[in-house]
C-alpha cells in the first residue's frame, strides 16, 4: 500500500474531519495561541481509536494524535504541550528540585505511553486496511511535537546550570527532557524515523516530505 491509501482509509473510517495540529493541541483548540495557525490537515486519530475500540472490544489501546502524509511518507503525529504542562505544574514557590521532580515524574509517564500509542496506532491501522504489512517498505516517521521554539535546545546544559541560580527557562527544560525521552523510548522502533519539531515548523516539515 501507499502512504496515501494508508491514510484515505483511516480517513474513510474516522468518524470525524480531518484537522490540523493546532486543532488537535488542546491548549490552543478554543483560541489561537500564537500567529502562525498551521493548516495542513491531518486525521483526528482518537476519535479513531476510541470506534476502533469500542467495535473491538479493546480498550486498553492508546493512539497518537493524528495521521498525516505527504508524497510516500505517512507520519504519525503526537502532540505534548510543553506549555501547558509548565503553566500549571512548575510552582514558583517551589525549590529547583521540587520542579525538577515533578518534571522527572511526568518523563516517567511519558517512557510509559510514547512508544504505545506509536506501535497500537500502527495496529490500528492494520486492522483498518486489512493489511498486515502495510508498513514494509514505506517511509513511516514519528513526529513529536511541542508547542515552544525548540531552537535554544543546544544550550540545554546552561539551563540544567541555572538551577541553582533560580534563572532557569522551565520551558526548555522540559523540551528537552521530553525529546531526551522520546529519543530513548522510540530507539528499538525498527524501520521508523523519529522527529522532534516545534508546533510552528509542523507545516513546513510535512510539505517538505518526499
Amino acid at each position: 500500500m501507499t502512504a496515501q491509501e494508508v491514510f484515505s482509509a483511516v480517513d474513510a473510517y474516522a468518524p470525524s474531519a480531518p484537522q490540523t495540529a493546532c486543532d488537535l493541541n488542546k491548549r490552543c483548540r478554543p483560541n489561537r495561541q500564537c500567529a502562525s495557525p498551521q493548516s495542513e490537515l491531518m486525521v483526528d486519530f482518537d476519535p479513531v481509536k476510541t470506534k476502533w475500540n469500542s467495535s473491538h472490544g479493546q480498550p486498553s489501546m492508546s493512539s497518537v494524535d493524528g495521521l498525516a502524509y505527504n508524497h510516500d511518507v505517512l507520519c504519525f503525529v503526537e502532540i505534548k504541550s510543553t506549555v501547558d504542562f509548565t503553566d500549571f505544574q512548575i510552582k514558583p514557590n517551589r525549590t529547583d528540585a521540587s520542579n525538577m521532580a515533578t518534571i522527572n515524574q511526568q518523563m516517567g509517564r511519558y517512557s510509559r505511553s510514547l512508544q504505545k500509542k506509536f506501535t497500537d496506532s500502527i495496529a490500528i491501522c492494520q486492522g483498518i486496511t486489512g493489511d498486515a504489512q502495510f508498513a514494509n517498505g514505506m517511509s513511516i516517521r514519528y513526529v513529536l511535537v511541542t508547542d515552544i521554539d525548540l531552537s535554544p535546545l543546544a544550550n540545554f546544559a546552561t539551563q540544567l546550570s541555572n538551577l541553582a541560580t533560580g534563572s532557569s527557562d522551565w520551558n526548555l527544560i522540559f523540551a528537552s527532557s521530553l525529546g531526551a525521552t522520546f529519543n530513548r523510548t522510540t530507539a528499538n522502533l525498527s524501520g521508523v524515523k523519529t522527529v522532534y519539531k516545534s508546533c510552528q515548523e509542523l507545516d513546513g516539515y510535512l510539505r517538505g516530505l518526499v
